[in-house]
């Protein structure tokens, strides 16, 4: 029942972003959250209604073997607990999203403002490789400046638009916010050192001092803050989703930085390890420049299983990772957060019992175990950046120690509900982010296949393990294939095969030497950079192998122009294999409709065809 009202929730909220993106909910006075997030009142009661609803349901549950006027008021309760229960996540979602809309700037305009960062950037820039600079930052004292001439090359002919045609002497009766949360965007290009024009060249350079904004850096810049385009790209990408669910409110071009970057004098645990990533990434690009293409590539690709920093990482390899079906493997999931847990875990209790073992009389071993689990996943995910996966990660660990704590009767697949609605209440932009579908769909579907396997005595046996892991990736790519073709429009085949030791090899080879590295690198910094080196090597290898099969037919993808009514029989045929309601014989007959509408002309491509098309085909990129 809990993932009844777990789909149900995560459709109301999906809705109300989806209705509130193209209506203005400013007008919504009482949805203020001045009103409602500051409240404590409204908090506390809907702490107690979703108590209520927890107890009403289990209540409900526990009277069905009852009958008469008992049954009939528990099954009220629980309908009346529900609909209240849901109907808070509909006031939170317009809460969070009018608090959102509010700050969107309604036009473009030229300021001169106060630029604080406070996380590393999104990538580099170095006008050698033709990188560009992207960076999340919050942006205060702001204040009008005019377009001149200075400005000119760097603005390429953008217009200054806080003065009307008309009167282009009168400025618009435009009120900047006091802080805005921006993505800040300066091009490189590799032409521009040998452009005639100096003037070019030197204006390009003077964006270098841009690697200097570090976490915990601030600055003075003239920027141009466009709003958000809410249209869809001829790509498929939905940019204005996209920056919602980085809680980023408009676009600032980079005009001129005018002032020395000095120290911004924030602190806290999250500015403490913002600062640790761009370390480790400082140490990764040292004689960058110096190392060949796939040498570099394959240090960003370390360094984004470490960190989950991606910014290194070029088209070239994110293409790569997507044609072998792989692309999941970049980022920082469960695996790595429960490794580095466990390790560090088991660590804290074995110095314990050697030298500290009169703890044991305050608490329990299990406990002790169990909170450095908790500290040391929770320290990790922020490090990452709180990326979806080990957000989960971190949440499920918390729900299962609690269940377990209190003897609360909810099994793994509870747990799971529990912890997405958990994430979807505290940020609703969450159901926006394909990351979320992708890790709670995936990891349902692991527990559903281990809930179907029966061990027997030759699990150890490796021909064994080698049929169960085919049998394993098998069940993921068929059952993954409808959301991934709802997520991407297009799945490559070729993930199929190359999953099969992909998995593996990262899994038990390249992630434990990156993490076991990570680990000791400020204590034997010299024996971190040979694991590290080793990873990369490594990984140089996965990579030539990798291009070298997938070269052998760029062809191999399953492409469909999203269709409703496909993907609708899609789901259908994989229920009765996730969730047992029906007999799985009654999978043949979405099966069977799916494959007739596989069946196409040659010349024309219709709504509902699954295609195998050319992987440098544009359509396949929707």
């Amino acid at each position: 029942m809990i993932w009844l009202i777990f789909i149900l929730a995560v459709l109301l909220v999906f809705g109300v972003l989806t209705a509130s993106a193209d209506l203005d909910v400013s007008t919504i006075g009482f949805l203020s959250s001045d009103v409602i997030q500051t409240n404590s009142v409204f908090w506390l009661l809907s702490f107690l209604w979703i108590v209520c609803a927890l107890l009403s349901q289990k209540f409900w549950q526990k009277s069905k073997t009852t009958v008469g006027l008992i049954k009939n008021l528990s099954f009220g309760g629980f309908i009346f607990s529900t609909l209240g229960f849901l109907g808070l996540f509909v006031i939170q979602t317009l809460v969070i999203y009018q608090d959102f809309y509010q700050k969107i700037p309604k036009e473009s305009y030229t300021v001169t403002a106060t630029v604080r960062v406070l996380e590393i950037s999104d990538s580099v820039y170095d006008e050698k490789l033709g990188t560009h600079y992207r960076q999340k930052a919050v942006i205060s004292d702001l204040k009008f400046a005019d377009n001149t001439h200075r400005y000119a090359q760097n603005a390429y002919n953008s217009e200054n638009p806080f003065y009307t045609p008309e009167t282009p002497n009168v400025k618009k009766n435009i009120t900047l916010p006091k802080e805005l949360t921006v993505l800040l965007t300066a091009n490189a290009k590799k032409d521009q050192l040998s452009n005639k024009k100096s003037n070019t060249a030197k204006s390009q350079s003077e964006f270098l001092v841009l690697n200097q904004l570090v976490p915990n850096t601030q600055t003075t810049m003239t920027l141009v803050i466009s709003p958000v385009s809410k249209e869809i790209g001829a790509t498929g990408f939905d940019g204005y989703r996209w920056l919602a669910t980085r809680h980023i409110h408009a676009n600032a071009k980079i005009l001129s930085v005018e002032d020395k970057i000095v120290s911004a004098q924030a602190s806290g645990v999250d500015i403490y390890l913002q600062t640790l990533r761009q370390t480790l990434r400082n140490h990764f690009y040292q004689g960058w420049h110096n190392l060949s293409e796939d040498q570099r590539q394959a240090k960003a690709v370390t360094l984004s299983l470490l960190t989950g920093d991606r910014a290194l990482i070029n088209k070239d390899t994110k293409d790569l990772y997507q044609t072998a079906g792989i692309s999941h493997l970049l980022a920082i999931s469960g695996t790595h957060v429960v490794f580095l847990a466990i390790c560090l875990a088991l660590l804290v209790v074995f110095v314990t019992n050697k030298w500290f073992y009169n703890l044991y009389l305050f608490v329990s071993s299990n406990t002790l175990r169990f909170c450095v689990m908790i500290g040391v996943s929770l320290i990790y995910a922020m490090f990452t950046g709180f990326e979806v996966p080990a957000m989960r990660t971190v949440y499920m660990l918390i729900a299962a120690v609690m269940a377990r704590r209190l003897a609360m009767p909810f099994a793994t697949h509870q747990i799971l509900a529990v912890t997405a609605l958990v994430m979807i209440w505290l940020d609703p932009f969450v159901v926006w982010q394909a990351g979320f579908w992708l890790s709670f769909v995936a990891v349902l579907l692991l527990m559903r296949y281990e809930n179907n396997t029966v061990n027997d005595k030759k699990a150890f046996n490796i021909k064994q393990q080698v049929v169960d892991l085919i049998k394993l990736q098998t069940w993921l790519f068929i059952t993954m294939l409808p959301i991934s073709v709802l997520l991407f429009g297009k799945v490559s085949l070729w993930g199929l095969g190359v999953n099969l030791f992909a998995v593996g090899l990262f899994g038990a080879i390249i992630v434990p030497i990156n993490l076991m590295a990570g680990m000791i690198y400020s204590v034997v910094p010299s024996l971190a950079t040979f694991l590290w080196d080793l990873s990369a090597l490594i990984l140089g290898k996965f990579h030539d192998i990798t291009a070298f099969l997938t070269a052998f037919n760029h062809d191999l993808w399953i492409y469909h122009q999203l269709g409703s009514i496909a993907i609708l029989f899609g789901v259908l045929a994989i229920i009765p294999f996730v969730i047992p309601i029906f007999d799985k014989r009654f999978t043949w007959i979405a099966l069977s409709v799916l494959a007739m509408m596989a069946i196409n002309k040659p010349t024309q491509i219709s709504d509902f065809d699954i295609q195998v098309l050319p992987s440098d085909d544009y359509g396949i990129s929707q």
